[in-house]
């Protein structure tokens, strides 16, 4: 001890304090350096100082004493005094102190400017630590050695305590630093100096002892904080990061230099073997994990040392996610300089094979985690998995530019690894029974199943991936055309589902699947990647229809069918396996239907999938139509997909009930308008091509009656027409006006051939068989037709003028196929005639007078619809925005019927009485009952018990009413019944408010016509009286609240983009509330509500809105109780941000109103920063002592 006493007295005397401030510092260094030579007596040190200067001299002495406390601890040192401290924090803090010296004095002076970071952002007192660069200095690569020396002495120490001088947060990077600067910077040291050979040799051995050092250094730390020290290295660039530091830009060499390294540090670490994956505790810290860890430590915001990880700023994800990606997509400058090309393209691939095996590990970690992982997991989990997917997709395409399609390393070491299924189910993957079936007791008994490919846990896993890959914000086109390939086991999937759910009591366990199913297959067809001309084909596909013929198609697709070589180029989805089957878990496994109830619970648990299906190859043949299984619900499955396509069902999907989608629309709404229109050409484009099928069916089929050999493929003909008539059939009953032709001289031409066919072929047939079909065809054909001819309507459209005078055209084929008909000796039915009467005259009228009647009555309402009913489809698409006249009609007599039998249920006479006049015709009668009705509900009156089901199913048809008598009243009446049907009430206010927000400011269609709707006549004290109920019913749930904040913020969300600036207003005032109900659980939004804050107080027209928005700024440090502080909840990042913003609209800002709501907004945040800050003053409660004696 007397010993470490002298030592730190010599120190004592050689350190100057902290507060000296002399003129030249220099002077109170020199004597620093005199005292600590006079006491150590050290002859080797002295020689060592002779000639030197002060600067020089000084961190000498630093080195000296370093050197001596490592020699004292070496001899005083035991096995088991290594964890015994022997400095005190006193003692400590001065051996930080002299190593500050040694990298200040040393170590900067010898370093290239932009290696390492400035002293500036180091140290405090900068001026007493200002000394002259020595980059030339002949001995620059020996002192360099000398201090890297005594660096690796105090990291090799067995003390903890000077092991920590060289730690993460002490001086580890300026030892990497000097390392670099000896190791790859010595090359213009080297050039401008005239060196012997002698001596140049020398140099090299220190060079190469560096990089040897370096290596072994980055091996040994820990593979994130290596990688992290070598990102700070690399410096920064001159792109200003909002929230971030400004590193300099460093050398060029040095950029490189870690940048080879940190490729090499990526693939080191091969693959973990199984053995050792359990024992292995950097597991985390290797190659791809750990450059995302590092590369997320260095993000603005995050302070890994105070804690977990909770939460990543939002705004800095994508650019991160998209660097990251670039970066591990790149090749590396080793793989590039192999002089052999086979060995540089096999090192390319051996590259790649190293980084996707780490890459699918995080995607198979993500799709695997536990419900109870801690929160801090899951948000790097999440930023891992999103860097996972877009690598996949980056990959992809960048390998399509170097490789074949068939040679895609993107493609082979990550994407079909994570759809490989689809690939087996396809045919693409070789399937073998005996290698393949799984062990699962309950195929025992089941003699029909050959083999098992596929579990429901599979499955599962399969659909979120394919679902994350169709998320990712810029998809790959490779990635896209694959999947779109691979889509037909989706497809039939989907159909299965279909059918499953209308064969089952209990439809709830599919509603997950269908979701997800729809969600991806839409996301497949309304991609921008695929072309007009792809998407059709794709659908076309997926029913085994051959390539249609252009010639009758829109000059579009003619012009993109020039372009391509050939007709293999067109995108279609590959054929399934024979006797590929989708079977439900009740069927395959009888026994254990309580495991399948687990699994689904566990599934909603994990807010993923549930899949209740097992995929099999069964020995018996399935039954097929043109190779399709299950017809019917095909149809019904591509229906229910073209209609959520449509812009009508964009506002009530599911898939755009999250935060950052809606805030996406927010900010830009024209790509998702370009969407839309991309959508609207697919349903047209397949209808013409059906009806150009059945033409080119029909032709083949009655050139075949006069022939006497039947030719070999007459049944696939007639499989081919009947498929497409079905779908035709289906689409004219469902999605009506989306069916628009987009070329209507194209389509008037298809329907001048058909006719003229018609007209030829009837008067050349003899056989009563053959007229009989030819009339059910013609039928059908009338009833496609009369379709058409009911949208020409009355408006006064220019397209639609135009459509007129191409559909008078067909006036001459139709009267010259009348007189066919007549001439004829095979009668032709009344209702046939009838309708080609009423056909033309609608087209002599010009769509004067319509042929509705006859339309209804026609036999393609009707025809093959006892096997395909989408009256469920119908209701699962919501309310359509086109007019149906017979569905309207329905309507009216559905709500009386349900009232009628509402009151034929109730026993109490005052509810009776309530839906006797709810009958009443007279608006002023429904009106006072739904006001009884409401005093009713919030009293809570016994008479309501037992019937809040039926209340709830009356108010909500009367939502819709036209009268705001009616509607205001509905309002009131469902917001008291917030706390009996929370989930039923709150989902349908939300729906109803997103939707007449949505369709206040609605474009025309396709044909010209304005949509008309009873939701968009609404005018804003519904809006208004719609926001204030879901703010009631959700102010009611007190804690239960929560729940429900996506839903909700969304809806706010939606409106706050509303054309009208009272709505907007409030909805961001309904969002301040919000924010003062949930408190510590808007933390997942907080980073939203700041973007919604800043586009309206930056970029909003009104001066209402705006300053509802600093309300809302004002609201976030709002307090209930007489505690103001800062919230704990919102991070600094947003307080500081927050604060910038709210400081530059103070200045800018024009309005008084606006203005002297962001004063209130920032005075707040001053106040809850003062309160944090500063310790409260002293009270005279404050100052009493109370004693309690426990035991007396």
């Amino acid at each position: 001890m007397d010993k470490l006493r002298l030592l730190f007295s010599q120190l004592t005397s050689l350190l100057p304090s902290s507060d000296f401030c002399e003129a030249d510092p220099c002077i109170r260094l020199r004597e620093g350096v005199e005292a600590y030579v006079q006491k150590s007596n050290d002859e080797n040190l002295l020689f060592d100082l002779n000639g030197t200067e002060v600067h020089e001299a000084f961190y000498l002495c630093c080195l000296n004493f370093l050197y001596a406390c490592n020699d004292l601890h070496k001899s005083n040192a035991t096995n088991s005094s290594s964890d015994i401290p022997i400095f005190s924090v006193f003692q400590e803090k001065q051996l930080s102190s002299c190593l500050q010296f040694v990298v200040a004095f040393g170590i900067y002076p010898l370093l290239e400017t932009g290696v390492s970071l400035p002293l500036s952002m180091r140290l405090e007192n900068i001026d007493k630590f200002i000394c002259p660069r020595k980059e030339k200095d002949e001995e620059r690569i020996e002192k360099l050695m000398k201090i890297i020396k005594c660096l690796l002495c105090l990291k090799e120490s067995k003390s903890f305590q000077l092991q920590r001088l060289v730690s993460t947060t002490s001086f580890l990077g300026d030892l990497i630093a000097s390392l670099f600067q000896s190791a790859f910077g010595m090359d213009s040291y080297l050039r401008s100096n005239d060196f012997t050979p002698e001596r140049v040799s020398s140099l090299m051995a220190y060079i190469r002892e560096s990089r040897k050092v370096l290596w072994k250094l980055l091996l040994e730390l820990p593979r994130h904080i290596a990688m992290k020290e070598l990102m700070i290295l690399q410096g920064g660039t001159h792109i200003r990061v909002k929230g971030a530091i400004q590193l300099p830009k460093a050398p060029v060499w040095l950029r490189k230099s870690c940048g080879r390294l940190l490729s090499r540090l990526l693939v080191h670490p091969v693959v973990i073997s199984n053995t050792n994956a359990e024992k292995s505790e950097n597991a985390q810290n290797l190659g791809v994990r750990s450059l995302l860890l590092a590369s997320l430590s260095l993000c603005p915001g995050i302070l890994p040392s105070t804690g977990p990880i909770t939460s990543i700023d939002p705004r800095i994800q994508p650019k991160m996610i998209s660097t990251l990606a670039n970066i591990l997509t790149t090749v590396p400058e080793f793989v590039h300089h192999s002089s052999n090309a086979l060995a540089s393209e096999s090192s390319y691939e051996k590259y790649f094979s190293l980084v996707s095996v780490q890459l699918l590990e995080i995607i198979n970690t993500k799709n695997n985690t536990m419900s109870n992982t801690q929160t801090d997991s899951l948000a790097v989990a999440s930023f891992f998995y999103n860097v996972a997917m877009k690598t996949v997709h980056d990959l992809c395409q960048k390998s399509s530019k170097i490789n074949d399609d068939d040679d895609n390393i993107g493609k082979k070491l990550l994407l079909w690894p994570l759809i490989g299924l689809l690939r087996k189910f396809c045919q693409i993957s070789s399937v073998s029974p005996e290698n393949d079936m799984l062990i699962d007791n309950s195929l025992g008994f089941d003699f029909t199943t050959k083999c098992q490919l596929a579990s429901h846990h599979d499955l599962a896993r399969l659909l979120e991936i394919i679902k994350d890959l169709l998320d990712c914000p810029e998809p790959s086109q490779i990635v896209i055309t694959e999947i779109c390939k691979l889509s037909r086991p989706l497809f039939i999937l989907l159909a299965q589902t279909i059918e499953d759910e209308d064969n089952v009591n209990d439809s709830e366990s599919f509603t997950s699947l269908k979701e997800c199913l729809i969600w991806i297959l839409t996301r497949l067809l309304s991609s921008n990647l695929n072309s007009r001309l792809n998407r059709l084909s794709l659908i076309r596909s997926w029913f085994n229809l051959p390539t249609p013929s252009l010639k009758l198609m829109p000059s579009e697709l003619q012009h993109e069918m020039s372009i391509m070589s050939s007709t293999t180029d067109w995108l279609s989805a590959y054929s399934c396996q024979e006797s590929l089957m989708f079977r439900l878990l009740s069927k395959v496994q009888p026994i254990e239907s309580s495991s399948t109830s687990l699994d689904e619970i566990t599934m909603k648990k994990h807010n993923s999938v549930y899949v209740p299906y097992n995929c099999v190859i069964i020995n018996e043949k399935i039954p097929t139509v043109n190779g399709i299984q299950n017809l019917s619900s095909s149809i019904k499955s591509l229906v229910t997909l073209l209609f959520f396509m449509s812009p009508s069902s964009f506002q009530n999907n599911s898939s755009n009930k999250q935060v950052g989608h809606h805030l996406h629309i927010l900010i830009d709404e024209k790509q998702s308008k370009k969407n839309q229109i991309n959508e609207i050409t697919t349903h047209s484009d397949l209808f013409l091509s059906l009806l150009t099928d059945m033409h080119f069916t029909f032709q083949a089929i009655f050139e075949s009656m006069n022939e006497v050999l039947i030719p070999q493929n007459e049944k696939d003909i007639i499989e081919i027409g009947t498929v497409s008539s079905l779908i035709t059939s289906a689409m004219i009953e469902s999605l009506d006006d989306l069916i628009w032709p987009q070329d209507i001289s194209q389509a008037c031409n298809l329907f001048e051939a058909l006719f003229h066919r018609f007209s030829c072929l009837l008067q050349h047939a003899e056989n009563h068989e053959h007229v009989e079909f030819l009339y059910q065809m013609l039928s059908q054909l009338l009833g496609i037709l009369a379709f058409y001819a009911n949208k020409l309507g009355s408006t006064k459209d220019n397209e639609i003028i135009t459509a007129r005078d191409e559909f008078s055209r067909l006036l001459p084929i139709l009267d010259k196929l009348e007189l066919v008909i007549n001439s004829t000796s095979h009668s032709m039915g009344n209702s046939t005639l009838n309708l080609l009467q009423c056909i033309k005259v609608t087209l002599a009228t010009r769509g004067a007078i319509p042929c509705h009647d006859s339309f209804s009555s026609t036999p393609v309402n009707n025809l093959y619809f006892t096997e395909c009913n989408f009256d469920k489809v119908e209701a699962e698409t919501y309310q359509s925005k086109y007019h149906r006249k017979i569905i309207e009609e329905v309507a009216v007599s559905n709500l009386q019927d349900v009232q009628q039998s509402a009151c034929n249920q109730l026993e109490d006479p005052t509810l009776k009485k309530i839906f006797e006049e709810l009958h009443d015709p007279l608006i002023p009668v429904q009106g006072h009952a739904l006001i009884v009705l409401s005093r009713l509900l919030e009293s809570r009156d016994s008479c309501i018990w037992g019937h809040e089901q039926l209340i709830f199913e009356v108010l909500t048809k009367y939502l819709s009413h036209t009268d705001s008598y009616i509607y205001l009243n509905a309002i009131r009446c469902l917001s008291a019944m917030g706390c009996i049907l929370t989930d039923k009430v709150l989902n349908l206010l939300l729906n109803q408010f997103t939707k007449i927000v949505q369709t206040t400011n609605k474009p025309a269609n396709s044909i010209g016509t304005i949509v008309t709707s009873t939701t968009g006549d609404y005018d804003i004290e519904y809006k208004l009286k719609l926001a204030e109920s879901i703010m009631r019913v959700l102010s009611n749930l007190g804690e239960v609240a929560p729940k429900y904040r996506t839903e909700v913020f969304n809806s706010f969300v939606m409106g706050s983009k509303s054309s009208d600036e009272l709505i907007r207003a409030a909805c961001l005032s309904n969002i301040a509330e919000l924010v003062r109900l949930l408190k510590y659980s808007i933390q997942p939004i907080v980073y939203e509500i700041f973007l919604l804050i800043e586009f309206h107080l930056s970029q909003d027209v009104s001066n209402v809105v705006r300053k509802a928005s600093a309300y809302l700024a004002r609201s976030l440090f709002l307090s209930e109780t007489s505690i103001t502080e800062l919230p704990a909840w919102i991070p600094s990042d947003v307080i500081r941000d927050l604060h910038r913003l709210l400081s530059t609209r103070r200045v800018i800002e024009k309005d008084l109103s606006v203005q002297e709501q962001i004063e209130s907004a920032l005075a707040q945040i001053d106040l809850c920063t003062r309160n944090t800050v500063f310790l409260k003053p002293d009270s005279p409660s404050n100052l009493i002592k109370q004693i309690h004696i426990l035991n007396p």
